[in-house]
């Protein structure tokens, strides 16, 4: 596609030509059963805003230019404080966003993203304390969901659902990386992350590893 795009099934044993690997020293993936499969030890997250958390987690990606539109579904079970994988869009030095199926202390939707100007916005949190902090509580058990990021210029509309039958729920927007004051760079990444990092107030005490399961990864042009 000439936006830098694919529609990956999974369905191969090795990588699409295209898709880059970053900050994936301890993860392992692999291509099974028509299925992206990545585990994570402990310790992965993406919080740039805390110089002592740092951007960890394990992200499979491709180069993106112009609009485009960027879909998954992932099957996963986290059950602690902080488990979750889903999208995410950035640029080196210009922020990021994220969207995730989660586990914070419920189950949920997350949708998060880290500002050029240094500002971390939440924006859906799966925790229980969120709208006492003026964010929404997007409530789900479901082990399979679909999550889409669409870009449009200068904004980045986040949506989900449980399954394929059902309607796409928007969550909200964020600001494409690098337009809350710089000028958003000529191509930005777009891929899958996953994150598992052992925190209060329902951290895993085992701290054990975490999968997730990617059935495919559409990034479509316009």
């Amino acid at each position: 596609m000439s936006c830098g795009g694919i529609n990956d099934p999974f369905d191969s044993t090795t990588p699409a030509e295209g898709w880059h690997q970053l900050y994936t020293d301890k993860a392992t993936a692999s291509l099974s059963g028509g299925k992206f499969n990545v585990t994570t030890p402990d310790c992965a997250d993406l919080r740039a805003d805390i110089a002592a958390v740092g951007t960890t987690a394990p992200i499979y990606y491709r180069t993106m230019t112009g609009d485009f539109t960027a879909e998954t579904e992932v099957t996963e079970n986290p059950r602690f404080s902080y488990q979750g994988a889903g999208l995410v869009i950035g640029a080196d030095n210009y922020g990021y966003i994220r969207l995730e199926r989660a586990y914070g202390d419920t189950g949920g939707i997350t949708f998060e993203y880290y500002r050029d100007d240094g500002k971390y916005i939440q924006v859906d949190y799966a925790f229980t304390t969120a709208e006492a902090k003026g964010r929404k509580l997007v409530r789900t058990d479901a082990t399979t969901v679909q999550l889409r990021l669409k870009r449009t210029g200068g904004t980045v509309t986040a949506s989900w659902r449980e399954s394929a039958t059902a309607d796409w729920q928007q969550l909200g927007q964020a600001p494409t990386p690098g337009s809350s004051g710089n000028p958003a760079p000529a191509s930005i990444s777009a891929g899958l992350s996953v994150l598992n990092r052992a925190q209060p107030p329902k951290g895993d005490p085992q701290k054990a590893p975490f999968t997730a399961s990617f059935d495919y990864a559409n990034l479509t042009c316009g």
